[in-house]
């Protein structure tokens, strides 16, 4: 079965672009799949708790300010496939950026379109992982079960 991985959003944006990022995430998974957070504490406390299927985070940095507060929860992203997007592109701001080791990395003046494109061909990639997940481990318990299927008809004709 292909489940849609979670979207981990952080924005404390409640402005036309953070609205309009909100809107085109909750477009491409369920609501349900998709969980906001406009502070770090709230944010820190959902990534301390373990996670029992994949996520990707979509971080958008609305300041320097906020890029040193994700920084300094960046142990609690490791794991995790990371859309980042950046308030503006002086050098330093996309060094520290970098520092998160996104799998992609935007610009508030860009437009939503690259980053929807990004954000569902990730989620398309997740389905079919899982998806092969579980028919990986179908077969494997076929297999064991005709194995054991094979050899009771090899018992059977022993008695024979």
């Amino acid at each position: 079965m292909k489940r849609e991985p979670k979207l981990i959003v952080y924005s404390r944006d409640k402005k036309k672009f953070g609205m309009e990022l909100e809107k085109m995430i909750e477009g491409l998974v369920s609501k349900e799949n998709v969980a906001i957070y406009r502070t770090i504490p709230d944010l820190t406390l959902r990534l301390r708790v373990p996670l029992s299927e994949s996520a990707i985070a979509v971080l958008y940095i609305s300041d320097e300010k906020d890029l040193k507060s994700i920084l300094s929860i960046q142990s609690l992203l490791i794991d995790m496939r990371i859309v980042l997007i950046l308030p503006n592109r002086n050098d330093g701001t996309i060094a520290a950026g970098h520092g998160l080791h996104p799998r992609y990395l935007s610009f508030k003046d860009n437009s939503l379109k690259d980053i929807k494109a990004v954000l569902a061909r990730m989620i398309e990639v997740e389905k079919t992982l899982t998806g092969r997940i579980a028919k990986k481990d179908c077969p494997y318990e076929v297999k064991k079960y005709s194995l054991k299927k094979e050899e009771m008809e090899n018992e059977q004709k022993r008695q024979q």
